[in-house]
């Protein structure tokens, strides 16, 4: 089960903590947070590297599951979307 790796959260003040990628808040009126997309579509291209893995190894795609709590759920729906099997 693959985790997330140490990074900088700016959302944290910069403490580094498994997270699968970076969040800041947006401040003004229009509050919230904002990701930062290119590390979203880096982690779920690993994800999907490691399906393809288990491809290779003979486990069959539509045996694998793909699921997250929190930004892990982020990831599996980016790597779901962007999977071909």
């Amino acid at each position: 089960i693959p985790g997330a790796p140490e990074r900088p959260l700016a959302l944290h003040g910069g403490i580094e903590q498994p997270a699968w990628f970076d969040m800041s808040r947006i401040e003004g009126e229009d509050q919230g947070v904002l990701q930062d997309d290119l590390q979203l579509q880096y982690s779920a291209r690993r994800i999907l590297e490691l399906i393809e893995s288990e491809a290779e190894q003979g486990i069959s795609p539509q045996r694998i599951v793909i699921a997250g709590f929190g930004q892990g759920g982020v990831v599996a729906l980016e790597a779901a979307l962007e999977c071909e099997q």
